[in-house]
């Protein structure tokens, strides 16, 4: 290795207060001569009574910079401590680390000078200052065993890692350990406590401690802007801001002809002698690039000890078996990371800095970041990071680990396709990167292989193909795992492992999984097949071959494994078997049932001769009753009118009789369904059902009839239905709307309020719209449905609400009716306020014949004219389904219309499309127990919404078991409808289902509505075109929404007079899994409308509700707001969590009333809920 080149702060001697001789004898023992410019720095502020806050690069001595201070501040106390007096307290993020330091105050403290012995006899006194107590788990070490070490012999100082120093000091050693003497509190790697979570351990020791002390922060990344937000809450006073840059002299070339090369001064945050490089190469030849830059090491510089970091310790596990069969065997490999129980961590820990490493026998330590802080190591020559690590902080901190206390060192890294972003990234950090060559094999050329080029679409360069070597060592990898089983387990767990964490790196942009090549990374990883994951269900798979292995015999080597898991074969054979005759006795009750429906149809043909003897009945009876009116010179024209209602009135008591039964359990509903034509039972008011029955019946038989199934159907005491009008009752009206939905009813209802005469023309007969009958309402109840089971199948057990009885299972076939009577109930509701209004309701088809009129056409085929001199189009719109012609087979399926129609709960079913729709209605066949395909064409759902709300929801889904097909179009869908699809992408999958359902856009219900035969302007999804008074290109005609603008402005007193509906800031929620409330600009409107006076304040979290649900069930939230301005006006704000739905409509008028962030800030939060983080973001 190079000599050391460590810049030099000046001699011990040049300090202010002179060092204790002892103390400076242990320094000079330990070879520092000269004190480094962090601990020049900082030993004079820390020994005279100043908090410090000290950033200095890995190696450059910031222990001793406060181990010094400590000690010197112990000695020249006037009072020595007493027995359970603490005088020092320094809290590490690790134990590793603190072990380390409890190391060094050992070095000093032993060396201090010993008391004489009274006399001769005696034996030799206890030293004046005892031992430092290290407060870490460990097997031999028990909080009670820490607390009894202290009563017996004392510490001046303690050393420990958060929760052990909590509980030594706020547990059972609350009344015994006195801290009211305590000098200073050190914080090392102040700013890796607060990222691992301890704030609370940490806030809670300092209020335990006294105010009267010296405080320091010490870290190689303090400046940091998200630590330095937390120096705050850990309670310094007026500190003293150290940072020791380093600064590198670089050589500048020559610039214009007869101009000088000059030297540069190149800032840095890594030590001068640390030299940090890094090679390109597909992913998957990094495992061969690891081995040849170790090989070069050691031949070129007689490196002898290498710690290579992974991202998991999953990974650490699997290389460590996999290297022992592909580096020399003379190499001695050690693993290292944070599952390890404590005392193996310790173990490795001694065994790697003891080992007697040279060239010919290098160590080699496999380690993920818990090695990467603090530790010092002695000796380590070269750094290799296998993985780039995921808190880009801990890059430098892995890099330290060489290059200490003077000494030169290297570092490289490897990096794959568009990862050589992160030297970009690492250089505004302050942290250089050189590159070097791709490490060639023994058959390439010198200078190495061409450069790895990244693949893009507009460049026509080949990328380099794969190294010649990667076969050979897949081949080697493949023969170790078929060894052993328990390797294959280990490799398939690191590669998941892998994957997970890299879709976590915080560097997102440029760690990115969808450009990662997986199958390059399982080629690296040796995987004899791809384990069944989400982000390798759409890789296209070429190149890739799964190993030739019989399954049934590849054995675990551990014997008690292998009985294991023969145990669980046959156990899941015999599950197999007992389901294959599952589905045998289905088919049998199948059968059953299809001979039940044979019997059906018998019956209806029974029922068919009785009502044919009927008929001929009543004409029998009509031709005696004319022929006696005849006799006596009558002319009833009204005879057969009563006839047929004394029969219908016959039939109706008898109905009402089974349905008394059907109530009671007496008769099914199947029965009832057989005995009395029921498919009208469910969705009975359609245009063709009320043609049926108010051309066959007289008004009072029709009323009684559709109460009576209405009735059925639903638990609220019938009522009698407000007629329906078919003809106009006056000239001329003062509007009519086309439309029954919730636009056209708010309107009229506020028209008619202001005294009009209004009509609304309503073509399906059912008031209510596609919300109250095939959208919102019924969604949000089959949400709740969802919502519900997803509760009792998964957080019921967090919340200990146990039982013998199996889980409880939804049933969508008694579902559905109720839910179906619901939404009969409220179209009864719309149209008892039409009556209660005087709104007349026609039934019919509305065709504009001129600016001024309506033509009505009724299901019987009637038509008529409604006059008026404003006509409100608020038809709704239908959703789209693609042709045959465009896709073949797409008739195959339903639309989201047709979902609500669906009578059982489809057992597979593939969504088709992105948008709001999509999402919830796939989300609530997955909470319900359908396996559910969403098929999409881009990478995310909601692609319309803040990137924050799809980054959030799409990865989720997918965890919770949606199987999505991103980047994929539906090309082809075969099957019969009522049996199993197979639907097929344009990535070639195929998909076998029962239901497809297509999501993909919605059109307005325009079409021959004679508009554009008026002039009036349509876009091209059937919109009519309007301005921003809802008036279209013709007049007397409006465009609707869900407000009743339009008529206070034409109706209303004059202060209505400039009435309109603001388009803006319209909040919107999406009743998803978890739900989702928006309003407002999303981040990128905002930046492309204000460009850098955006501002973002942005959070992620767990409801409290979670608090008790396991890890794997717990929803995400996320909350953000987009700011603007100084003033930093709120101008959206996107939320998606639980209860985001039920809080979004307070928010939505905050955002309406251009509320400023400081207005949120300066609201009370009400605590504990999801939503005081609205008003609580810093």
């Amino acid at each position: 290795m190079a000599p050391a080149t460590n810049a030099f702060g000046g001699a011990w001697s040049t300090l202010p207060t002179s060092l204790t001789p002892w103390i400076l004898d242990v320094i000079q023992s330990m070879g520092h001569t000269q004190m480094t410019p962090v601990q020049a720095s900082t030993i004079p502020l820390f020994m005279q009574h100043k908090d410090v806050v000290v950033e200095a690069v890995t190696g450059s001595g910031k222990t001793l910079a406060f181990v010094i201070p400590i000690l010197e501040r112990l000695i020249r106390r006037e009072r020595k401590l007493r027995k359970h007096e603490l005088g020092a307290l320094i809290i590490s993020p690790t134990r590793e680390l603190a072990t380390q330091i409890h190391s060094i105050f050992s070095l000093f403290l032993s060396a201090q000078p010993r008391p004489p012995p009274v006399d001769d006899l005696s034996d030799p006194p206890d030293p004046e200052y005892p031992d430092a107590l290290l407060l870490i788990s460990s097997n031999n070490s028990s909080p009670a065993q820490d607390l009894q070490r202290f009563t017996t012999s004392g510490a001046d100082i303690v050393i420990g890692t958060p929760g052990r120093v909590e509980e030594f000091l706020l547990g059972k050693g609350k009344n015994i350990v006195n801290v009211k003497e305590l000098e200073v509190l050190v914080l090392d790697e102040a700013d890796r406590l607060l990222d691992l979570g301890f704030q609370t351990a940490v806030t809670r020791i300092i209020t335990h401690l006294p105010k009267q002390r010296r405080t320091g922060l010490f870290s190689a990344t303090m400046t940091d802007a998200d630590a330095l937000s937390e120096l705050v809450r850990v309670g310094l006073r007026n500190p003293a801001r150290i940072v020791v840059k380093v600064q590198a002299k670089k050589l500048k070339a020559a610039g214009v002809a007869g101009t000088q090369a000059r030297e540069t001064v190149e800032e840095r945050r890594i030590p001068a002698n640390l030299k940090i490089h890094y090679v390109v190469c597909h992913a998957s030849e990094k495992l061969v690039q690891l081995t040849r830059i170790i090989s070069s090491e050691v031949a070129e510089h007689k490196s002898s000890r290498f710690i290579v970091y992974f991202a998991t310790g999953a990974c650490v596990d699997y290389f460590y078996r996999i290297l022992q069969d592909l580096l020399p065997p003379e190499t001695a490999l050690f693993s290292l990371h944070g599952h390890l129980p404590p005392s193996a961590r310790t173990r490795t820990l001694a065994a790697f800095s003891d080992a007697p490493a040279t060239a010919t026998s290098p160590s080699v330590l496999l380690a993920t970041d818990v090695a990467a802080r603090g530790l010092d190591l002695p000796q380590v020559d070269i750094i290799i990071q296998f993985d780039p690590p995921s808190d880009p902080k801990a890059f430098s901190h892995r890099c330290g680990r060489t290059a200490r206390a003077g000494r030169s060192g290297r570092a490289w890294v490897l990096l794959v396709g568009r990862e050589t972003s992160y030297v970009d990234f690492l250089a505004i950090r302050k942290i250089p990167m050189s590159e070097r060559p791709y490490f060639p094999g023994s058959g390439d050329q010198p200078m190495g292989l061409p450069p790895v080029r990244e693949e893009r679409e507009d460049e026509d360069e080949p990328v380099r193909p794969d190294d010649a070597e990667v076969p050979a060592f897949l081949g080697r990898i493949r023969k170790t795992i078929l060894t052993d089983r328990a390797i294959h387990d280990q490799a398939a767990k690191a590669f998941v492992s892998f994957v997970r964490a890299y879709s976590k790196h915080e560097a997102s942009y440029i760690f990115r999984v969808k450009d990662l090549d997986l199958i390059g990374v399982a080629k690296s990883f040796g995987l004899l097949r791809l384990p069944r994951m989400p982000e390798l269900r759409d890789i296209i798979r070429d190149g890739w071959e799964d190993a030739v292995v019989d399954w049934n015999s590849f054995a675990y080597q551990d014997k008690a494994q292998e009985a294991k898991r023969l145990a669980d074969g046959a156990a899941a054979a015999t599950v197999l078997d007992a389901e294959r005759e599952k589905r045998r006795a289905e088919r049998a009750e199948k059968q059953k049932a299809n001979v039940a429906w044979s019997d059906k149809v018998v019956k209806k043909e029974e029922r068919e001769k009785r009502r044919e003897k009927k008929d001929k009945k009543r004409k029998w009876m009509k031709t005696q009753t004319q022929a006696e009116q005849k006799k006596d010179g009558e002319h009833g024209e009204h005879g057969d009118e009563a006839v047929d209602e004394g029969d219908d009135w016959e039939e109706l008591a008898r109905e009402e009789r089974m349905a008394k039964k059907m109530r009671k359990g007496d008769v099914s509903q199947k029965a009832f369904d057989a005995d009395h034509d029921a498919p009208f039972a469910l969705d009975f008011i359609t245009p063709t059902v009320l043609a049926f029955y108010t051309s066959r019946l007289s008004t009072r038989s029709a009323i009684a009839r559709l109460s009576l199934i209405s009735r059925n159907l639903s638990s609220s005491a019938p009522t009698a239905m407000p007629p329906i009008f078919d003809k106009p009752t006056i000239d001329k009206y003062d509007l009519v709307l086309i439309g029954g939905g919730s636009g056209g009813s708010g309107c009229s209802r506020r028209a008619a309020s202001y005294g009009k005469k209004v009509a609304v023309v309503e073509m399906t007969g059912i008031l209510g719209g596609t919300c109250v009958n095939v959208g919102c309402v019924p969604k949000k109840i089959m949400w709740h449905a969802a919502d519900l089971q997803e509760k009792i199948t998964h957080h019921t057990q967090g919340y200990h609400i146990k039982g013998d009885a199996a889980i409880p299972k939804f049933d969508w076939a008694t579902f559905k009716p109720q839910r179906d009577a619901y939404i009969r109930k409220l179209n009864g509701i719309y149209a008892s306020n039409f009556e209660k209004e005087g709104v007349e309701h026609h039934h019919g088809f509305g065709r504009l014949t001129s600016a001024n009129a309506v033509e009505v056409t009724r299901p019987d085929g009637q038509k008529y004219t409604l006059n008026t001199d404003n006509i409100c189009i608020a038809t709704g719109g239908h959703p789209v389904i693609p042709s045959d012609e465009e896709i073949p087979g797409a008739s195959l399926g339903i639309d989201s219309d047709g979902f609500f129609a669906l009578e059982e709960q489809p057992k597979r079913v593939a969504v088709v499309g992105a948008g709001y729709i999509a999402v919830e209605l796939a989300g609530v066949f997955n909470a319900l127990g359908s396996e559910t395909h969403l098929i999409i064409r881009g990478e995310t759902v909601l692609r319309t919404f803040d990137p924050a709300i799809q980054d959030v929801l799409t990865p989720w889904m997918e965890k919770t078991g949606v199987h999505l097909h991103k980047s994929s179009k539906v090309v082809k869908v075969a099957g019969e409808k009522g049996k199993t699809l197979t639907v097929t992408t344009s990535k070639g999958e195929t998909v076998e289902v029962d239901v497809v359902l297509w999501a993909i856009g919605r059109k307005s219900l325009t079409a021959n509505m004679g508009l554009e035969e008026l002039g009036v302007k349509l876009d091209n999804k059937g919109d009519v075109v309007v301005d921003e008074y809802q008036n279209s290109s013709v007049k007397g005609d409006h465009g609707d929404w869900r407000r009743a603008g339009l008529s206070n402005r034409l109706f209303g007193p004059p202060e209505f007079k400039d009435d309109k509906l603001s388009y803006e800031d319209i909040p919107t929620v999406v009743f998803a899994h978890p739900t989702i409330g928006t309003v407002g600009l999303t981040e990128p409107q905002a930046r492309e409308k204000y460009g850098d006076t955006v501002k973002i304040y942005k959070t992620s979290f767990r409801s409290l509700y979670f608090s008790m649900i396991d890890e794997e069930h717990k929803e995400p939230s996320m909350f953000k707001i987009v700011c603007v301005g100084p003033e930093e006006r709120v101008v959206g704000i996107h939320i998606i969590g639980a209860g985001s739905d039920e809080m979004m409509q307070g928010f939505a008028v905050a955002v309406k009333m251009k509320a400023r962030k400081k207005d949120l800030d300066d609201t009370v939060a009400i605590h504990p809920t999801s939503a005081e983080e609205l008003v609580t973001l810093r």
